[in-house]
């Protein structure tokens, strides 16, 4: 009888279910449970190959976590510790998607990869079919178990995060190692807590702070987690797996493997045979070769979800959509043309199951490398382990030098070291490069400029974002004893190249930039800091600087890292360096005003102007109009140079209409800590200006002075203020008083700008909160400790010249959900324009560059430090200093702003101070602490955890 597709999907839904890996009959309880101790054999057996590769290595600690195949743990997770129960687990439950199968018999479907389907990409969702049916989409394995490395796990339905849950009593809690990965994890035995449930009752909170795990409960884990992904990639063995065949009623080869009878043949012994342990340090990406290589030798042999009907459903082939392999293509010359119409299953598994264990000895193998439990392979790719620049970025601009290090695995090894540009067809040119190897190290410089470089893809996906220049990459060839093998800096696959730019560095103009490592990993040049340093006023003089970053910074394993460089004659002496994270309510923006004050504003409340000229004769209204979300985004600005101006008129009563309502929005804010709520508030002239780039970039160091003079009238009076321009385009904000709006602004401008636009908006002074990211290092370019130098204001400097760079790394700190975070650099110090007299900045410098002249502020500042330590249980100490003499109150609120304890309320003379705060008879949570002293406040966080 012709059964129709209802027929078809009537039967499968009432006896089958999607795929569980290596069964055949998924409703048969007893096979399934052969299935997946098929898994836990491999595993066992993969450790074992691993050892006899490596004898001399300690693998002590992974054989007291490796298990048998009775380490099942039952229908739970996380209970045991072992490898194998990880193995066994991924069939029984999807920690990760939650994809319940049908009936909730078995819950993990994600198994699958297609990785001949090259154009979705390696992200693209295996699309599982039955008779012509639709089935589902669902997660591919190759993209999962890179999710169990980085810990970004979500459910597949929802895409809600998903935890590591552990159940003690009624309580349920939760944890995470997002943002950390599961190497990390390893290293620090630290997770994310993210929140607890009581299931008898019902409550339940976030808790959301990191916590270091037991032993006990960091091992039930780790070693779970590498089961599974041991799991994984011993399904990319199976070529049911590798068509995307759901073989819902058993697949051949499947069925064959869950047999106890059958895969108990193929041991270490017989996968050494075929070749032994394969290095996944081979390849540039140890996970995705050892994936893609079993995926592609599995894709060779037919599957159906009919067992031995001829014709087969799913064909063999030997397509290598990734380009050549090696490894596959010896197989390929061994096995011929696929074997179509193959009914012994045995054929595959002589090639497959032996080929699970060594690519899971591999997998085991890059797990102890990166988690230290063994040193690399000595026969390892030479990896170019360290890159030293002369700027902070990869771009090569004349002049400047890139050193690579490869630190040799062996004194025996040979280095040959080649680059090869990228560049289009047509385009013949080719940098001038002095290229310099020296064993193990290459150092290339930019000598010519005059070249016209160009742009190609140079083999990268064409979806990726290219640099307009010609840009290259380097590799290193070591041989030793016949065995040669090669590594490529940055990896083809990455988003950094090293780019040779033909010109000299463009930010002639002096003082220390900051290059901000973005969330691709590159480190991109923002702007340029201590902008006024050269002003009259200031010459000599350390000054504060603080500026709102344009780019927003990437956070890797818990750390924002930051650049500083010089590009020209100047010298940098910085005292301290300060990252603040600002968290703000959505649909409001943070600036700074020209008197260094955050401040916060609704950007959906700025007022344009109604008409604007340029010398009295262009109009450019339209021009200088503020970039409104709702409007979509402009490229539209004014440039000009000195003597230029520029006039805007405002309307008044729609300004004080728009002040009203953005009062009114700012008081029903839920502020949290001891901010007020709308006392401090002020009308601000807001205008975006940088540097003309239609202005030649002269060749000699330019003294800076304020960008110009803006005039302001408003209904009440009129105000003069000069103000100051970056390189890069930045906000300048100038407030001006309460209750004030403004009829007009006159700019006189006395150096050359680009202008985005001049608008007026209410700035308020609070209704957002400061964190302090502790800064965790500091270096510079001969790796000189920088760390004290730049922590305090104080008499220690870190001199900073165009021969090296200052690299930072910070702390990152989680703040409250549901607000938008910025970052603001606060930089102490100063620089000058040093010309010939330039001084060498490659070690620390403790010049005392205060006066002696007598008076409060000669050694001592107005500063309050991140109390230490922090999280706390129960005390913690809070260090400060003021230089004044004066009345001193130090008072610490709950975040509803409720006054917990006064510490301080007294006269102190000026100098430095600490207070111990014990939070005994406290609940777990973040309270704020809060010094005022003369005209000095200041609020910071911190963390009560019990």
């Amino acid at each position: 009888m012709k059964c129709n597709p209802l027929c078809i999907f009537l039967f499968v839904i009432c006896f089958s279910l999607p795929s569980v890996s290596y069964s055949q009959h998924n409703n048969d309880t007893t096979h399934s449970r052969y299935a997946q101790s098929t898994h836990m054999w491999i595993t066992m057996q993969a450790f074992e190959l691993l050892k006899h590769t490596y004898p001399n290595y300690n693998f002590t600690l992974m054989q007291n976590h490796l298990g048998t195949e009775q380490s099942t743990g039952g229908q739970f997770s996380f209970i045991n510790g072992f490898m194998t129960t990880g193995a066994y687990q991924e069939d029984v439950s999807d920690v990760i998607y939650n994809i319940s199968g049908l009936l909730n018999t078995f819950v993990s479907n994600t198994h699958f990869w297609n990785a001949d389907d090259r154009t979705n990409g390696d992200e693209s969702l295996s699309h599982l079919e039955i008779g012509g049916l639709q089935w589902f989409n669902y997660p591919n394995a190759y993209t999962k178990i890179k999710k169990y490395i980085d810990g970004d796990w979500h459910s597949f339905s929802n895409g809600e995060r998903r935890f590591i849950e552990y159940t003690n009593g009624n309580i349920v809690y939760r944890y995470s190692y997002h943002e950390r990965g599961l190497i990390d994890f390893f290293k620090t035995k630290t997770l994310w807590y993210e929140s607890w449930t009581d299931i008898q009752s019902g409550q339940g909170g976030n808790t959301q702070y990191d916590v270091t795990l037991t032993d006990v409960r960091f091992n039930h884990i780790v070693w779970e987690i590498l089961g599974r992904m041991c799991h994984l990639l011993e399904d990319m063995n199976v070529s049911a797996h590798a068509h995307n065949d759901i073989h819902a009623d058993g697949d051949c080869y499947e069925g064959y493997m869950s047999d106890p009878n059958n895969y108990h043949q193929y041991t270490w012994q017989t996968a050494l045979n075929r070749g032994g342990f394969i290095n996944p340090f081979e390849s540039n990406d140890p996970i995705r070769y050892l994936m893609y290589t079993s995926n592609q030798l599995a894709d060779h042999f037919p599957s159906d979800h009919l067992c031995n009907r001829i014709p087969q459903q799913h064909l063999g082939n030997n397509s290598l959509p990734g380009g050549s392999n090696t490894m596959l293509s010896n197989y390929y010359q061994t096995l011929g043309n696929p074997p179509l119409n193959s009914q012994d299953p045995s054929i595959q598994a002589g090639y497959c199951m032996n080929h699970a264990i060594r690519a899971t000895a591999g997998l085991m193998y890059w797990f102890a490398v990166e988690v230290g439990i063994i040193p690399p392979d000595p026969l390892a790719v030479p990896v170019i382990n360290s890159v030293t620049c002369s700027s902070p970025d990869l771009n090569l601009y004349t002049g400047e030098t890139i050193q690579f290090f490869s630190n040799p695995p062996n004194a025996n090894w040979h280095y040959e070291w080649t680059e090869f540009y990228c560049k289009n067809q047509n385009c013949s040119a080719t940098p001038q490069l002095n290229i310099s190897p020296n064993g193990s190290n290459l150092t290339i410089q930019n000598v010519n400029y005059n070249t016209m470089y160009c742009r190609d893809a140079c083999g990268l996906r064409t979806t990726e974002s290219l640099p307009l220049n010609l840009y290259f990459h380097v590799k290193v060839t070591a041989t030793n004893l016949g065995f040669s093998t090669s590594f490529i800096y940055p990896p083809l696959s990455g988003l950094e190249y090293v780019v040779p730019i033909n010109q000299i560095r463009p930010y002639v103009a002096g003082c220390p930039f900051v290059f901000v490592q973005n969330d691709s990993g590159q480190f991109m040049a923002d702007n340029n800091l201590l902008h006024k340093s050269e002003f009259t006023e200031n010459v000599g003089q350390d000054i504060t600087d603080r500026y709102l970053l344009n780019i927003h910074p990437g956070v890797f394993d818990g750390k924002i890292n930051l650049n500083l460089f010089e590009s020209t004659n100047d010298i940098s002496s910085i005292n301290s360096i300060k990252l603040l994270a600002i968290d703000h309510p959505a649909g409001t923006k943070i600036g700074v005003t020209e008197h260094n004050d955050i401040i916060m504003y609704y950007d959906s409340d700025v007022n344009d102007p109604k008409k604007a000229d340029k010398n009295h004769i262009e109009d450019i209204t339209n021009l200088v109009q503020y970039d409104h979300p709702y409007n979509g985004r402009r490229n539209d600005t004014v440039s000009g140079i000195l003597n230029d101006s520029i006039f805007t008129g405002y309307d008044m009563g729609e300004m004080l209409r728009k002040i009203q309502t953005t009062r009114s929005k700012f008081n029903t804010l839920n502020i949290k800590g001891v901010k007020g709520r709308g006392s401090n508030d002020s009308t601000a002239l807001i205008f975006r200006i940088g540097n003309n780039p239609q202005i030649e970039i002269p060749s000699i160091n330019v003294v800076k002075s304020e960008a110009g003079t803006i005039n302001i009238n408003t209904n009440a009076t009129s105000i003069s203020s000069p103000f100051a321009r970056r390189e890069n385009p930045s906000d300048v904000i100038i407030p001006f008083g309460q209750n004030t709006s403004v009829e007009s602004a006159n700019i006189k401008w006395e150096r050359n700008y680009q202008l985005y636009y001049a608008c007026v908006v209410d700035v308020f002074y609070s209704g957002f909160d400061v964190t302090e990211l502790p800064l965790e290092e500091a270096i510079n370019t001969s790796n000189n400790d920088l760390l004290a130098d730049l922590q305090n204001v104080d008499n220690y400097y870190a001199a900073l010249d165009n021969t090296g760079i200052i690299s930072m790394s910070f702390t990152d700190i989680k703040g409250n959900s549901g607000v938008v975070r910025d970052y603001i650099v606060e930089t102490n110090g100063q620089y000058s324009a040093a010309g010939a007299n330039l001084k060498a900045s490659h070690t620390p410098t403790t010049n005392i560059k205060r006066s002696s002249v007598n008076n409060y502020n000669t050694y001592f500042t107005n500063k309050l430090n991140v109390n230490f330590p922090n999280p706390f249980n129960p005390t913690t100490k809070i260090s400060y200093q003021i230089n004044k003499n004066g009345l001193v109150s130090l008072k610490v609120y709950n975040v509803l702003g409720q006054l917990i304890n006064e510490l301080v309320n007294e006269f102190k003379t000026a100098g430095d101070y600490t207070v111990e705060f014990n939070g005994s008879n406290l609940a777990t949570g973040v309270y704020y602490y809060r010094i005022e002293s003369n005209d000095f406040i200041e609020t910071k966080r911190m963390m009560l955890v019990k």
